[in-house]
């Protein structure tokens, strides 16, 4: 699973980066992130926020940051979440992650 999650972020910082050569140095790219940190689903989010420090730390640039949101797998949550992030002035945002169990 960790090794979805690490691809998913090298594909995702690959596609993105020439969006950080338009930045100065001065200016920093914000990452916002809405995952589960809470709930029955909290694992996932937790690791999706170790896959995307893992590939930051690959990239070594103090210009990005992450800024992780809590969806607790809750639309209502995940909402407030997102304007949360909007009025941060977040450049780039992941998620949001939803994750349903089938049952059979």
């Amino acid at each position: 699973m960790i090794k979805i999650f690490k691809k998913l972020t090298y594909i995702f910082l690959i596609f993105f980066s020439p969006i950080l050569n338009l930045y100065a140095e001065e200016n920093k790219l914000k990452i916002g992130m809405l995952v589960p940190l809470t709930g029955d689903d909290k694992k996932i989010g937790q690791q999706i926020i170790q896959a995307t420090r893992m590939a930051l730390q690959d990239i070594n640039s103090p210009n990005i940051e992450i800024f992780p949101k809590d969806t607790g797998s809750n639309p209502t949550l995940t909402l407030k979440s997102a304007k949360e992030i909007q009025q941060m002035g977040i450049n780039v945002v992941i998620g949001p992650v939803f994750f349903k169990r089938r049952t059979f």
